[in-house]
């Protein structure tokens, strides 16, 4: 399972590092036992693909610091 999040504007000029962790989940009490990962990042967009099918909140952090 991926989706892939464009981000806003032109992007960024370079490569920003990206992190993405899950969040609360559909699945029972306990929340899914599900692991989320960055699997391309580019200027313009992140995909992120998770290690199963859920139904909850993916948290994606951008980080950019131009030099």
């Amino acid at each position: 399972t991926s989706i892939t999040y464009v981000f806003q504007e032109d992007g960024y000029l370079n490569v920003p590092t990206v992190t993405a962790t899950p969040g609360e989940t559909d699945s029972g009490p306990n929340g899914a036992d599900v692991n989320v990962y960055v699997t391309t990042v580019s200027r313009t967009r992140v995909t992120i693909e998770a290690s199963q099918a859920f139904t909850g909140e993916v948290h994606i952090q951008v980080v950019y610091v131009e030099c």
